[in-house]
């Protein structure tokens, strides 16, 4: 489910936290545990880079940087 028009809070992170299950099935139809992944925009960083990395789904290459979004901005 899209997040992009909710404000930052609980229920846009309980939305990104609730669909993890559906990103992850979709990225197994295009990557595999090899698969060099870059997170992009804040949020989706914040919550979701351990929880891809850990269980070593994916090879996660930001863990420690936050990849800005700023196509929004530039529009």
């Amino acid at each position: 489910m899209p997040v992009d028009d909710l404000p930052d809070g609980r229920d846009r992170n309980k939305i990104i936290e609730d669909d993890f299950p559906l990103l992850v099935e979709e990225l197994h139809k295009y990557a595999g545990p090899d698969t060099k992944v870059i997170l992009v925009k804040k949020n989706v960083c914040n919550w979701l880079v351990q929880k891809l990395k850990n269980p070593r789904q994916f090879q996660v290459l930001n863990t420690d940087k936050i990849v800005p979004y700023p196509v929004s901005k530039l529009t």
